[in-house]
């Protein structure tokens, strides 16, 4: 693997969530890795543990359980407080 270049593997074209995704330290030999369920996922957390949700960075969004009113809701945070993300009607298959 460490001899084979980027362009060289072969594309994974139906990732399932343990699938792993492989991270390289530039500051240290060591590999890492992460599972693509657990790299995509979304932190939640309700609004009073919004602030605990560790360094989070402007365009960050989180699922927040009792965000709208009582009801869940995504919001976005914009360098210093968390916005809700108004969402539309629901999604129909075609």
């Amino acid at each position: 693997m460490a001899d084979k270049r980027v362009s060289e593997l072969n594309a994974l074209t139906a990732p399932v969530k343990d699938d792993l995704v492989l991270i390289s330290d530039s500051s240290t030999t060591e590999t890492k890795k992460i599972t693509i369920q657990n790299l995509f996922k979304v932190p939640s957390a309700n609004t009073a543990n919004t602030a605990a949700i560790s360094s989070p960075a402007a365009g960050q969004v989180a699922y927040v359980t009792d965000g709208a009113g009582g009801s869940p809701c995504l919001a976005v945070y914009n360098g210093s407080s968390w916005l809700r993300i108004t969402l539309g009607a629901a999604i129909a298959s075609s």
